[in-house]
């Protein structure tokens, strides 16, 4: 890993700001009246997502067969892949928390979901380091959870 994958991965994090600023609209936030905050999320779930990515994958190849088919080549790249989906879905999950009315500073958006992306990313390092301590899961004939 030298210059070119740092370089290769704040790419990744430039590209995937105007990406998460769509999606994040598309589910429901403010498209221009609160901007700045929008733009707070997009910016934090992207470094979260796509640095890691960046810093792992050499090409675009590799990174559709980690996304779209869930195999991920060498040890570095499951990491990056369980950080990624663990902050996309620590991001969704922390919006759980905003339609509530405890009127709280902490429901804000879009601090729940920068908050649940950053718990979600490092559930997502912890469950990659149990994948490469442990093994796979996989369910046995007797229908026991076992480590393979």
């Amino acid at each position: 890993m030298g210059l070119w994958a740092v370089l290769r991965a704040i790419w990744f994090v430039i590209v995937g700001i105007p990406i998460f600023y769509v999606v994040a609209v598309l589910f429901g936030a403010p498209l221009l009246s609160e901007l700045y905050e929008t733009l707070t999320f997009a910016i934090a779930l992207s470094c979260l997502v796509f640095f890691p990515l960046g810093l792992t994958f050499t090409s675009y190849d590799q990174l559709g067969r980690l996304v779209f088919e869930n195999r991920p080549d060498t040890k570095r790249q499951l990491v990056a892949q369980r950080i990624a989906f663990g902050s996309v879905l620590g991001a969704w999950g922390g919006a759980a928390v905003i339609p509530l009315d405890w009127d709280r500073p902490w429901q804000i958006w879009p601090t729940p979901c920068v908050a649940g992306g950053v718990i979600g990313a490092f559930l997502g390092l912890l469950l990659a380091i149990f994948a490469l301590r442990c093994g796979p899961l996989t369910f046995s004939k007797r229908q026991k959870w076992k480590i393979v």
